[in-house]
């Protein structure tokens, strides 16, 4: 299997990259678009921009029934590093059905205008799934060293970090070897619902590129971006010291999962309060592909949020 294909992008002569496939994008659902279709939205969004000059934002996904102010959360998106961003279709699905079900304020970090009346920013929790679940961990890092006033961070949520390592997992040989035959965009990342009737699997190949375009040029998966759990071992405790209580969701059958427990287990080794979840079977992104699993990954978010997790 070709990597690239499986991706849908090309490698051009200056290192960047062409991206073969166009997923689909879905505007912001505001009062007026819900009016105009009859029927009131349970999830209004709206996009603010955080750098104009390298065209970067964010995506507020406010639940519109709520008479309370609202856990505020910030959730990085899967896809590899490369692949997405906060309008692709499933991406916008998934948080406007998290922002209904916990419920809470979803994307939001900084203070901006009408978060004040929405808001509860003495509970703010960074999320994220997959590569986001690697970036909400760094974020955290990075928090300690700042006056995040008014804002209190009150835990850390990981659904099926993606962590790496030169030297392969038993769970990485097990599950990472499979080849999918049909390449990411035709394996059903369409409209807003995910992979339709294919199993897909994260072929390592696929993986290993994906770090090859993320991590600092010259590095290699050993780089403490990817390989977190040898970054924790090497730094000892005081490399986690003063992180929030951190949920660990995942799956039993993703080539990620060993890492994943790798991480959970220096966590609480660090005195870092853990909850981990790993469902029995699936594969990476399974909570977005088999029906119930999606509920199952909000009910564990919800009582983590409303300190309902043991």
């Amino acid at each position: 299997m070709d990597p690239s294909d499986f991706l849908q992008f090309s490698r051009n002569p200056d290192g960047s990259l062409f991206r073969r496939q166009v997923f689909p994008l879905l505007e912001p659902t505001n009062t007026t678009d819900a009016a105009a279709g009859g029927h009131p939205a349970a999830v209004l969004s709206k996009d603010i921009p955080l750098n104009p000059s390298l065209n970067t934002s964010l995506r507020l996904f406010l639940p519109s029934s709520s008479p309370t102010k609202l856990p505020l959360l910030l959730f990085f998106h899967a896809g590899g590093f490369i692949l997405f961003n906060p309008a692709t279709s499933i991406n916008h699905t998934f948080c406007e059905r998290l922002a209904a079900s916990l419920p809470a304020l979803v994307n939001s970090l900084h203070h901006r205008p009408g978060l004040g009346d929405h808001a509860d920013f003495t509970r703010c929790f960074l999320a994220g799934s997959s590569a986001g679940g690697n970036i909400a961990y760094h974020a955290a890092l990075r928090a300690r060293e700042l006056d995040l006033g008014p804002i209190k961070l009150s835990g850390l949520i990981l659904n099926q970090p993606f962590f790496g390592g030169e030297e392969r997992t038993e769970s990485e040989l097990r599950f990472g070897g499979v080849e999918s035959s049909l390449p990411l965009a035709a394996a059903g990342l369409m409209g807003g619902v995910g992979w339709v009737g294919v199993e897909p699997p994260l072929p390592l190949a696929a993986a290993d590129l994906m770090w090859e375009f993320a991590l600092p040029e010259g590095a290699d998966r050993d780089h403490e971006y990817c390989n977190v759990g040898a970054a924790m071992k090497e730094k000892g405790e005081e490399r986690v010291k003063g992180l929030p209580r951190c949920l660990m969701l995942g799956f039993a059958g993703d080539p990620l999962v060993n890492r994943q427990r790798e991480v959970a287990e220096m966590l609480v080794r660090g005195g870092i309060e853990v909850v981990v979840r790993i469902e029995e079977g699936g594969f990476h992104g399974a909570d977005i592909v088999e029906p119930g699993r999606i509920e199952v990954m909000f009910d564990r978010v919800r009582e983590f949020v409303n300190c309902g997790g043991d």
